[in-house]
Parts: structure tokens; C-alpha cells; sequence
């Protein structure tokens, strides 16, 4: 069973999402040291797959043309860490709420 699952349903069609996760594969690549390996669907297949490593973590990301559904698997070191700290080092249950609204938030992408 993974660690982490997420799945999102799109609207993009194969050859779109498709230029999204390889993209998605180098920029793990570049930020994380992930060594992905992108796999096309064979011939009238439906789902790509981008499976990923590095140490402390392996998984797969399935593209299909209507979902993205990446399911991974955390070792041992990574899964303690699973909830973010704070960016002062700081429990967070006794910052003042804009301060902690502000730690939350530090590493949020969209």
C-alpha cells in the first residue's frame, strides 16, 4: 500500500498530459535527483507510466488521458517527516496564528 496517493482527474487528453509528465519526470529529475524512466502506452494502450526513485522513495505516476494518479512509497526516514515543520524550527501550537498561518504556507506550489 503507498505512502502517499494522489489522483487528479483532467480534462487534457493523452498527448497533453502526456507533455505534462515528462515534464513533471525532468523536473523531479532536477529538483529532487529522482531518476525517472517515462513509459508510453504501447500501441492502442491507454495509460503512460513515469516510475521514479531515489533513495528513500519509489513510485509511479499513471497518465491516462482523463486522470493523473501518482502513488508512492516512503522509506523509513522520509515517513517521520511527513508532516512539515515550521520554518522557524519551532512546534507550531504555540505560534500566534498570522505567524503560523505564514509557516504553513512557506512551501506551497500551485
Amino acid at each position: 500500500m503507498p505512502d502517499i496517493h494522489i489522483q487528479r482527474d483532467h480534462t487534457l487528453g493523452l498527448p497533453a498530459a502526456r507533455k505534462i509528465a515528462f515534464k513533471w519526470a525532468e523536473q523531479a529529475e532536477e529538483e529532487f535527483g529522482m531518476d525517472c524512466t517515462y513509459e508510453e502506452a504501447e500501441k492502442g494502450g491507454d495509460c503512460d507510466t513515469v516510475t521514479f526513485t531515489r533513495s528513500g522513495v519509489k513510485g509511479t505516476l499513471n497518465v491516462t488521458a482523463d486522470r493523473f494518479e501518482l502513488d508512492a512509497q516512503l522509506g523509513f526516514l522520509l515517513q517521520s517527516g511527513r508532516h512539515p515543520p515550521s520554518s522557524t524550527g519551532q512546534p507550531l501550537h504555540g505560534t500566534p496564528p498570522r505567524e503560523r498561518a505564514a509557516a504553513g504556507n512557506a512551501g506551497c506550489r500551485v
